[in-house]
């Protein structure tokens, strides 16, 4: 074997292994993309079942997808447009039935810090954790149909988002931080379960959020830096038990915060509660 030979084999290996642990029989996939800062890229995420990471990249311009599956379960495709600005990740599922116990898929993507993009994750089932933190998002959707859900945006977004749009079906949502997502538009949707959003950060003026809620627990936590006009609606309100902070006061059909008038910047904030308990403080 040549040394250019060697060379690729060992490269080749590094990307696409197949490795041996506990009783399972893994693929792993690695790989890093480079992007373009003059662009704004799509990134699609669309995950079967799984550990679903996504982070911010450690370095300003570049992208990576790790992957670490049973070759019995699961079809990986993974492509990269640079012409198009688009990266797509799948993990397939082969069964129609996703048992946890029996299932081992793990996921993990970093975003760079330093190129727009946009994103839009499908995840069937699993446990989701996103640190969004200091990526310039312009767009951001989610939809998950079963498991637990945590979205952190920990360090302010470099641009506006346009929308921000996230629908969990089943299981446990928690959104920190979301002023930080300086998104304009937010729309959150809670199917069964139980909801955590947080509005903490740094809120962007005339932004609005929606949270729609059908059966369980809502917890919604108001930021103190800007004012806050909420409004709560929906055919099953009368039917939902509600704690509201003192902070707020009502005035016809809507609740402000007693800073309301004296903040520069103004927080709407549309609510449509279902079976269950909404709580809302500062």
């Amino acid at each position: 074997m040549n040394i250019r030979t060697w060379f690729f084999t060992v490269a080749v290996l590094a990307l696409h292994t197949s490795v041996f642990a506990g009783n399972g029989d893994y693929v792993v996939y690695n790989k890093t993309f480079s992007m373009s800062k003059s662009k704004i890229y799509e990134v699609f995420i669309d995950v079967d079942a799984g550990e679903v990471t996504v982070s911010r990249s450690a370095t300003s311009q570049t992208v990576s997808v790790f992957m670490e599956y049973d070759r019995d379960q699961f079809d990986e495709r993974v492509s990269f447009n640079d012409d198009k600005s688009r990266l797509k990740v799948q993990l397939d599922h082969r069964g129609s039935f996703v048992k946890d116990d029996e299932t081992h898929a793990i996921v993990e993507i970093s975003l760079p810090f330093d190129v727009e993009v946009m994103v839009d994750s499908r995840i069937k089932a699993g446990e989701i954790t996103m640190y969004l933190g200091g990526i310039p998002i312009r767009e951001f959707s989610m939809r998950n149909w079963a498991g637990e859900t945590t979205v952190t945006f920990d360090q302010p977004n470099p641009v506006t988002m346009d929308v921000l749009d996230v629908n969990v079906k089943v299981g446990e949502m928690t959104i920190e931080n979301l002023g930080n997502a300086h998104a304009k538009l937010m729309d959150i949707n809670s199917g069964i379960g139980e909801l955590t959003v947080d509005f903490n950060g740094d809120v962007i003026d005339g932004s609005k959020a929606r949270l729609d809620l059908d059966i369980g627990e809502a917890s919604v936590y108001m930021p103190d830096n800007a004012g806050v006009k909420i409004s709560i609606g929906g055919f099953l309100k009368f039917m939902s038990a509600k704690n509201i902070d003192s902070d707020f006061y009502k005035r016809g059909s809507y609740y402000y915060s007693e800073d309301y008038e004296s903040q520069k910047k103004k927080l709407y904030v549309r609510i449509t509660p279902g079976l269950g308990e909404l709580n809302i403080s500062r």
